[in-house]
């Protein structure tokens, strides 16, 4: 092997170990390391899976401890493919059977700033029979890199989308961007200050909202290497060994806080979903299959680099 051959291999090497340890820590390892699962949140056993395979090992606690469950979720999202790039590991966990969520998807343009949108329309209705959404409405907001959408106008059009969906569930949770939009888009930052103004305003009904959080840049494209760290923090902190190790450092360095990285850490404040090497497929199928107007070549950079297939992290913003 010539000298270039054997540096790219070295290269490649890190990547696909990641990969792989990846698939151990969030499919293999959940079969053996059994966690009790909060049933409070579950009704009936309506797929079969609750205690016969590892499906809901992996989240279940931080999707009933925060009342993700027998809901009517709204994903509020800005262009066909937002759902597919963002947002999949959370809507493939909450759609899961036993969880008894309706998942419905407002998107508030059609993605026609290229002249695809009819094509765009086409493609997330594909992607949301993909994730298991149970409707999708597609709006007609311009699909403008440079505009901001006007927060009242959001407020008022997701109130009469709100009146128009099949909401049967005992709750309401919403779910969209940060403050910061993920990719900075400017429609995407609009979608969080409208439903902020709406929740803010007196007519709405009881409802969650959740923002999906804006990661540093060097978080954003860590592909699976920084979820491999967070994954063995959960584990080392799930089965107490991060205590004692905490407590031995703590003794030594005199800062209890020492072995508790902000980043790695699992808290009140917010909402870790990780998916599995099966949801990921399902990811990788909605962005590269039933988007496929949307492939092209630095498209692949991000589904193969974006921490946003494999995690996202929500944080509760709003409860009323």
């Amino acid at each position: 092997m010539s000298c270039t051959g054997h540096v790219c291999a070295r290269v490649l090497s890190k990547p696909v170990s990641a990969f792989f340890f990846w698939i151990i820590l969030t499919t293999i390892l959940p079969n053996f390391l059994r966690v009790q699962i909060p049933i409070g949140g579950i009704g009936a056993d309506k797929d079969g899976y609750l205690h016969s395979s590892s499906l809901y090992q992996l989240n279940s606690e931080a999707v009933i401890s925060n009342g993700l469950s027998n809901s009517d979720i709204v994903i509020v999202t800005a262009h066909p493919d937002d759902e597919s790039m963002f947002f999949t590991p959370t809507i493939l966990e909450l759609a899961k059977l036993n969880y008894n969520n309706n998942i419905h998807l407002l998107c508030f343009s059609n993605g026609n700033y290229d002249g695809l949108g009819e094509i765009r329309q086409r493609e997330i209705v594909k992607a949301a029979g993909y994730l298991g959404i149970s409707s999708v409405k597609v709006l007609n907001y311009e699909d403008n890199i440079t505009k901001e959408w006007d927060q009242s106008d959001i407020s008022t059009t997701l109130k009469e989308e709100l009146g128009k969906m099949p909401l049967t569930k005992e709750k309401l949770s919403l779910l969209t961007f940060d403050e910061q939009g993920v990719s900075g888009h400017p429609n995407h930052r609009s979608l969080f200050h409208g439903v902020l103004h709406y929740m803010n305003s007196s007519s709405v009904k009881p409802a969650q909202f959740f923002k999906l959080k804006t990661w540093p840049i060097y978080e954003k494209y860590s592909s699976f290497f920084w979820v491999n760290f967070q994954l063995i923090y959960r584990y080392l902190d799930k089965f107490g060994v991060a205590d004692s190790i905490r407590s031995f450092v703590s003794q030594v360095t005199g800062n209890a806080s020492a072995f508790k990285p902000a980043d790695l850490d699992s808290s009140d404040s917010k909402i870790n979903i990780f998916n599995d090497l099966n949801g990921w497929f399902v990811s990788l199928s909605t962005m590269a299959y039933a988007h496929f107007s949307q492939i092209v070549w630095y498209r692949w950079i991000w589904i193969f680099l974006s921490k946003y297939l494999n995690s996202n992290e929500l944080v509760p913003v709003f409860i009323r």
